[in-house]
């Protein structure tokens, strides 16, 4: 879709931070999350100045706020409190309409559906303009493109 549009994507740092913790098997702490939430802004902020009126970012500071609730058992709400200054036009919600993958980071399939629950509940509930993508990665990648269209009236 950055090519498609000729603009900058923003990579999910969470990833990237948790990656050598998770193979150290060390456990989370709030602080981390917030860290993570904040860093990801930053990055975002930075990509933002050299973007061609779009900027895909891979995740959002409330998305960490609901990771937080899933590692430490309560909501993360110094986290979801940074994430209120986020402001996306839209937000792409991947369907979870395809058959689970371990690729070393996700937990199992029955979290990843109620994760998708709780993303949704958390978006509706800010009123967070977000569409859902689903079936093949052809049919999600058309979705994208028509709501980035109909929402900015760019075309590639």
């Amino acid at each position: 879709m950055t090519d498609l549009f000729r603009t900058r994507w923003v990579p999910e740092y969470g990833r990237e931070y948790s990656k050598p913790k998770d193979a150290r098997g060390e456990p989370w702490a709030s602080i981390e999350f917030l860290h993570i939430a904040l860093t990801q802004q930053a990055l975002e902020d930075a990509a933002a100045r050299e973007a061609n009126r779009l900027l895909f970012c891979d995740t959002d500071a409330l998305a960490t706020a609901i990771w937080h609730e899933l590692y430490l058992g309560r909501f993360g709400a110094p986290v979801a409190g940074a994430s209120w200054s986020d402001r996306y036009d839209l937000i792409f919600l991947t369907d979870a309409d395809f058959p689970w993958v371990d690729d070393g980071t996700r937990t199992s399939d029955a979290i990843r559906l109620g994760m998708q629950r709780r993303f949704v509940e958390e978006l509706e509930a800010r009123d967070r303009p977000f569409v859902t993508l689903s079936g093949s990665h052809a049919e999600r990648m058309t979705t994208a493109e028509g709501a980035i269209r109909k929402i900015t009236g760019l075309t590639p």
